[in-house]
């Protein structure tokens, strides 16, 4: 109260929480570059000039410790920076050439997100190596320098954090998610496991143990067995085809040094970008990444090579399936990351979701052809697909692939009406705002377009060209998505029916 404020000590407690170490380290600076006077008082038996001497002398080592904190730390605004033009929090940093770090501030939530993603993955794959890049993520949470796995879960279980890693199309890399306050003591371990990890021999072969039960397990779940033919008509040829898991013969040959080799290469010669959001300053993150990453030297920014993929269209596969549950997809080619057709499929898809659509309440409700059904859009950086996924009873899969093809050549000849079109515009706009809440939300909204060299606006910039799409426009782009011929893959029990259609 005689503050002026009841709760001025809760709000100076709160200043001392928010307080990042740079603020304090330029405070000194500041403090011990003034003029400072200094008192003494000494015994008068004592000589005076010799004390003087001393506090001299001292006076002199506080200016050298301004000096000291001057040069060492690294307390200056990073340089090279872009900026979003639709989040104000958001900045892309040049660490080094080739090393860039993605930053979101966001003071309100206690936590954050540290994340490392570099080029690789699946589309790196040969039918030889294939799988490799899924068990290097694998075992980058599995132990560095001197530190086990089992100490690093156990360091990470008792501070209520998450460690752990990824493998994609075109890239892999870790996740940290943890609590800000402990951020100095967890990311020393999440830059280890990146940089040095260990790639145990025991592991190793608990983590091919693993995949290989996987893989069989795979080959007993016909919904598997359905994604991954569809991948293998749709990216013929392609890597994109394989499974990310590898195969029963490649998962055998990889040793501890092809894996370390790899990953060792990558680390010295790709693009990596990290990822932070939390309430950390910017100029902390920038640090702590310039002073570990130093023994990394600067790369080339290598032009990205997307191969051209062949569209397959009309293809029919048929999977037998001992089992009273059929399991059907329907698909085409979306095209890649970025492509202007994405924007059509993903309004096609909002458009069939949910229990109030059309494909829900025609296929499944009223004419009780399947157990469950909805649209599929799946996009990487070289290529996707738009699809309908169900799951029906064996005497009604036709009856059900039929019905779906009716409803689609309806929705060609008549289009999607313009109170539909709006209303769907209204949807998205709503699922974009509630599907980016955390900052693991926007890590992962804006990391693989900006690895990808697709920019930090990409989210945005998408979803602008939806919001001022023309009504027209959509309604002739629609009819031209619908003219392509449905490849269909279905795996389940054989009936007349089922060999009628595929002509088995």
């Amino acid at each position: 109260a005689q503050n002026g404020d009841i709760y001025s000590e809760e709000k100076f407690i709160e200043r001392i929480r928010k307080t990042q170490i740079h603020d304090v380290n330029l405070s000194l600076q500041e403090i011990f570059s003034r003029p400072i006077h200094a008192s003494l008082q000494i015994p008068i038996d004592e000589n005076l000039k010799v004390a003087q001497s001393k506090l001299k002398k001292f006076q002199n080592q506080l200016l050298n410790f301004k000096k000291l904190k001057s040069t060492s730390t690294k307390t200056s605004n990073p340089k090279n920076v872009s900026l979003s033009k639709y989040d104000p929090l958001v900045k892309l940093v040049e660490i080094k050439k080739g090393i860039n770090l993605l930053y979101r501030q966001n003071k309100v939530n206690p936590t954050f997100v540290l994340q490392a993603f570099i080029k690789g993955g699946l589309t790196e794959e040969s039918s030889k190596n294939n799988g490799l890049y899924n068990i290097i993520s694998g075992l980058l949470t599995s132990g560095y320098d001197d530190f086990t796995d089992n100490m690093l879960r156990e360091f990470f279980e008792d501070r209520s954090s998450s460690f752990s890693s990824f493998s994609g199309k075109n890239a892999y890399g870790l996740t940290l998610h943890g609590q800000s306050k402990d951020f100095s003591e967890l990311s020393p371990h999440f830059i280890g496991s990146f940089l040095r990890p260990n790639f145990s021999e025991k592991l190793l072969k608990h983590e091919k143990e693993m995949i290989l039960r996987t893989l069989e397990n795979q080959d007993k779940d016909p919904i598997q067995q359905c994604f991954l033919n569809l991948n293998q008509i749709l990216f013929k040829n392609h890597s994109y085809s394989m499974n990310i898991l590898g195969s029963k013969k490649s998962i055998k040959s990889f040793t501890k040094t092809n894996l370390k080799n790899t990953h060792q290469n990558n680390l010295k010669k790709k693009e990596i970008l990290f990822t932070y959001c939390g309430k950390s300053d910017i100029r902390d993150i920038t640090d702590f990444l310039k002073k570990n990453l130093n023994k990394l030297d600067e790369r080339k920014k290598n032009p990205i090579n997307i191969s051209s993929i062949k569209p397959i269209y009309g293809k029919k596969l048929f999977i037998p399936f001992d089992r009273e549950q059929t399991q059907i997809i329907l698909g085409i080619p979306s095209g890649q990351l970025g492509s202007k057709y994405n924007i059509f499929f993903k309004m096609l898809t909002t458009h069939l979701y949910g229990q109030s659509s059309d494909l829900f309440v025609e296929v499944r409700d009223k004419l009780g052809l399947c157990y469950s059904i909805q649209p599929v859009h799946f996009t990487a950086l070289e290529a996707g697909y738009w699809g309908i996924y169900l799951a029906s009873g064996h005497d009604k899969a036709i009856k059900a692939i039929e019905a779906i093809k009716k409803l689609l050549i309806k929705i060609k000849l008549k289009g999607i009406q313009k109170k539909e079109f709006l209303r769907i515009k209204t949807m998205i706009e709503g699922q974009n705002l509630l599907n980016i809440q955390t900052n693991e939300d926007y890590a992962n909204v804006y990391s693989i377009p900006v690895l990808h060299e697709k920019g930090v606006d990409f989210f945005y910039e998408n979803n602008k060209q939806i919001k001022d799409l023309e009504y027209e426009t959509f309604k002739k782009k629609l009819e031209e998505i619908m003219n392509k011929e449905l490849n269909i893959i279905v795996v389940g029990r054989e009936n007349n029916d089922i060999k009628t259609f595929f002509s088995l």
